[in-house]
């Protein structure tokens, strides 16, 4: 599709439980992403993200996150929130061991994929 970016409306689909905007050219999420509270897979894979908003620890009900193929070195800070986080899938990342340690060490209950 092209999308160069997630627009911030999108976020008011407070029901939305799936969104994949695989292979486009999103360079960034917008803080509202915290609104999408139902959510449980977000697949971004294929896109040009370097980080990650803080807000998007407050998705309580994530269970997929899919972040494969970005330009990502670091996860936001407060990582640890994401309780509910089953798998994290980070493979083709530019993230350093130390970072990946730091991940692993935060979401102990989840599968973590580099």
């Amino acid at each position: 599709n092209q999308l160069r970016a997630m627009e911030a409306a999108w976020c008011r689909l407070v029901n939305l439980q799936e969104l994949n905007l695989e292979f486009n050219f999103i360079s960034r999420l917008p803080r509202e992403i915290k609104n999408l509270n139902a959510l449980k897979t977000l697949i971004l894979t294929g896109n040009q993200l370097q980080e990650l908003p803080e807000q998007i620890t407050r998705l309580s009900n994530l269970e997929l996150l899919v972040l494969s193929d970005n330009q990502i070195r670091r996860m936001p800070e407060r990582l640890g929130r994401m309780t509910g986080l089953h798998t994290l899938i980070l493979t083709g990342n530019p993230i350093p061991a130390e970072e990946q340690a730091r991940i692993r060490r935060l979401l102990p209950g989840s599968h973590v994929y580099f």
